[in-house]
């Protein structure tokens, strides 16, 4: 019922180019067509580019909260 968005990066000579957001509206196409009911993500809230592509693509930050000792994540929901 649930996919993640998960271990995604883009190499420093091609960020700036929305890639990302590419690559997570073919995920969100691919969890709907799959009939997933929620997609999920998690990004360190100091990675502006992270945080903003979850949000452009209609996720909502639902809270924050510390993985292991040293590892803040910001966590994202979209009810598909």
């Amino acid at each position: 019922e649930c996919c993640e968005i998960a271990h995604c990066i883009v190499l420093p000579k091609f960020r700036g180019n929305n890639l990302m957001l590419s690559l997570n509206k073919e995920i969100l196409l691919e969890a709907q067509k799959l009939k997933i009911k929620y997609l999920l993500a998690t990004a360190h809230p100091e990675n502006i580019a992270s945080n903003q592509s979850l949000l452009a693509l209609g996720l909502k930050k639902i809270d924050r909260f510390m993985r292991h000792e040293n590892f803040d994540r910001n966590i994202y929901l979209k009810k598909l």
